[in-house]
């Protein structure tokens, strides 16, 4: 007798053709996992599965079982939803319809959570579709209520007001009835009206027909069109073609970009925030606030000329002080601006559009550590630069082509950015982070949806117009897609990274560490990522990234050998003590390699407990250094962009700077000794034999275990255009037509 649990877990590996993937979707491991498939090929008396190299494949019986698998199991789901709909009510499933997009407006929320203020133990599932199907299935019982447009519900049918939402007359701004303060009926009526085509029954069109008439007029219209024709004519629609919706790979958490790593955070600052320089794709330092500088004969003084035009969303000019408080907040919180700040003796403002560098010793590379950073020196007011470096500067007043809308932002569900009007581009074409950063765009709506499949699902019906990162499982679906187009931002690739808490046991022990870093084979966590696509990933055993100049692997430092890792867990003298990990669960492929990293470390030995939450509690926890017992973590895994670790003095995954340092705290004076050799090394061969040093002191001490490279793609729409390559993703240049 086959048992409806192990059918389950046969049809999720099957359908994932991946034991990994499978388990984090199962939340269990994958051990348990794997035994479970064996027992039930045992059981059934053949295997099921091909074993091909480290993945698998289903054989044709195991096709022919997972159809009738499948089908078992719905007439078994669709048995338990009859006998809740039974039920009396105040528990079990509800099946809600609604149309593509009432989640974002607003209605769909409001309408779960007064189900479930009168209902606290009610679940519900959602089923996307048009207003005629949801009143058919509501008919035949697949839908238990629905969110409905119509003025008019069959007498069959039940219904209760809930919501109202109003029309809304766009015209483009040379249109005669932009001017009138105060429009009439008359303006109405003689007005030439295009609305969208029929497309199922009740319609925006015919409501809107029925609105006008009930008003007293009949709408002229204009000969049917597309609707990439309406900044033409009067429209009566509420969504403007200058409006990006956006999701984003995780939710944003923390504003200020000087303060946090993260990476939703960086592209949060580069939408509100401008700097000093930017780099083109070549790698060329150009000026971007700045209007240029010079440099002294000694080259111990830069003088940094700003250009004109400059000013803060509050509508105050960026002046000289404000930079140099920006800077000195930077040089302490930021890699690149430790790295300055060991060269400089101060900043200085002698006037408003001059800032001065003066250095204890020549260096040549100030302005590309500023433009190379992945994270730059944001320019912000004083008032707010001079916040605390070890707290978050309070508001988000920022110096870039769009502002944060504070009063509309909800964490967990909505970030909005407004084009700034006082923002004064550079004149040169956008390239990567230096040029004209024009912003094509009057509105981006960032909005978290923390599952990539419903993300992907709300991309295909036009409810999002751009997935920052689909799961890489569903990038065949996008492929087949002519509407939506997929890219890599940027090309240098992502670099996984296992990161350890070194503060407390067990993590504080150099030799355990070392031990989890030569068990862990990269396969299955690249294998995850890229979704067994071999060409968009690179195993690669360095701290830097493979195919850059810092990026030579030692042999031998990662065997990926769990037996001997598990003897060294031993010989280390490990007490048991637990090991906390935070996993990621909307952050793909975090929550995957989490779960890969926690299976590691349990078959060589160590205690581990993992905490599954989403990315945006991970970055808010990660800053806490208290031990386990009150709250603290021991290791959680993450992906870094290429450009953030290319060099050792803006590593800041291996630089060992102790508290002032990244998340971890880890500490190496020979380390940091040697980045300081780097920096004034003359020569690229002498530059690149320090980094063959620092990587072998990191090899040997562990701060992290690396977990290898791929590239990641994003899917937009293809009436999106303009969008650039960079270090994030950057809403300047990108159009909506």
């Amino acid at each position: 007798m086959l048992d409806l649990r192990s059918l389950r877990y046969f049809v999720v590996v099957a359908e994932q053709q991946s034991i990994a993937r499978a388990a984090v979707l199962l939340n269990i491991s994958a051990s348990p996992l794997s035994r479970t498939i064996r027992q039930l090929e045992d059981e059934i008396g053949f295997p099921l599965f091909d074993r091909v190299g480290r993945g698998i494949r289903l054989n044709i019986a195991g096709q022919e079982l997972l159809e009738n698998a499948r089908d078992l199991l719905r007439s078994n789901e669709k048995l338990a939803r009859g006998l809740q709909r039974r039920s009396s009510g105040e528990g079990g499933l509800v099946i809600m319809g609604h149309m593509p997009g009432a989640m974002y407006n607003g209605v769909l929320p409001r309408a779960i959570r007064k189900l479930r203020e009168a209902f606290p133990a009610i679940q519900v599932s959602f089923e996307v579709m048009h207003e005629d199907q949801q009143l058919e299935a509501l008919r035949h019982g697949r839908l238990d209520l629905c969110i409905q447009t119509a003025p008019v519900v069959p007498p069959d049918l039940g219904s209760l007001l809930f919501a109202r939402e109003r029309y809304v007359l766009i015209t483009p701004a040379d249109h005669p009835l932009a001017s009138v303060q105060s429009l009439t009926l008359q303006h109405l009526a003689e007005a030439e009206w295009l609305i969208p085509p029929d497309r199922g029954k009740p319609a925006l069109r015919a409501k809107f027909l029925t609105a006008c008439e009930e008003l007293g007029f009949i709408p002229r219209l204009a000969a049917t069109a597309a609707l990439g024709a309406l900044p033409r004519l009067a429209v009566a629609q509420g969504a403007g073609s200058r409006v990006l919706r956006y999701v984003p790979s995780a939710n944003l958490t923390q504003l200020d970009p000087i303060w946090s790593t993260a990476y939703v955070t960086l592209c949060h600052g580069y939408a509100v925030f401008d700097a000093l320089y930017g780099a083109d794709a070549w790698g060329n330092v150009l000026p971007q606030m700045a209007e240029g500088h010079t440099i002294s004969d000694d080259g111990r003084r830069w003088t940094i000329r700003l250009r004109d035009g400059l000013r803060f969303h509050d509508g105050a000019p960026v002046l000289a002080r404000d930079c140099v408080a920006s800077l000195q907040r930077w040089c302490i919180r930021q890699g690149a601006g430790q790295i300055i700040g060991t060269f400089l003796d101060r900043w200085e403002a002698p006037d408003d559009r001059t800032v001065v560098a003066h250095l204890r010793e020549p260096m040549p590379t100030l302005a590309t550590l500023m433009a190379m950073s992945v994270f730059p020196p944001f320019i912000m007011p004083e008032r707010l630069a001079k916040t605390d470096p070890g707290q978050q500067v309070p508001e988000m007043v920022g110096s870039g082509p769009f502002r944060f809308k504070a009063d509309e932002y909800v964490s967990g569900v909505l970030s909005v950015y407004e084009k700034f009007a006082g923002y004064v581009p550079r004149q040169e074409a956008a390239d990567w982070t230096s040029g004209g950063k024009v912003a094509k765009l009057d509105r981006i709506e960032w909005r978290v949806i923390p599952d990539s499949a419903t993300a992907v699902a709300a991309l295909q019906q036009g409810e999002v117009d751009w997935v920052e990162k689909p799961l890489a499982d569903l990038v065949p679906v996008l492929q087949r897609r002519s509407d939506i187009a997929l890219d890599v931002i940027d090309p240098t690739g992502w670099a996984g990274a296992l990161r350890f808490n070194v503060l407390h046991p067990p993590f504080n022990n150099e030799a355990i560490r070392r031990a989890v870093l030569r068990g862990v084979d990269q396969h299955p966590f690249l294998q995850v990522a890229a979704a067994g696509d071999e060409s968009s990933y690179t195993i690669c055993h360095s701290a830097f990234p493979c195919g850059t100049p810092a990026g030579r692997p030692i042999p031998g430092t990662m065997p990926g050998d769990v037996k001997a890792a598990k003897a060294a867990i031993a010989a280390a003298g490990y007490k048991g003590e637990p090991v906390v990990l935070l996993a990621p669960t909307d952050n793909p492929p975090l929550g995957d390699f989490a779960e890969l990293a926690a299976d590691l470390m349990r078959q060589i030995g160590l205690n581990v407990e993992v905490v599954s939450t989403d990315w945006g509690t991970v970055v808010q926890r990660r800053v806490k250094k208290d031990p386990i017992a009150q709250g603290g973590w021991s290791a959680f895994v993450t992906v870094v962009n290429g450009p953030a670790i290319m060099s050792p003095p803006v590593n800041f995954m291996i630089r060992g700077q102790g508290a002032r340092g990244y998340f971890g705290w880890y500490e190496n004076e020979e380390v940091e000794a040697l980045v300081q050799q780097w920096l004034r090394a003359p020569s690229e061969t002498e530059r690149v034999a320090i980094g063959d040093r620092i990587q072998a002191v990191v090899m040997r001490t562990a701060p992290i275990v690396p977990l290898g490279q791929y590239v990641q793609r994003t899917a937009y729409r293809k009436n999106i255009q303009g969008v650039l390559k960079g270090p994030a993703t950057l809403p300047w240049n990108v159009a909506k037509v």
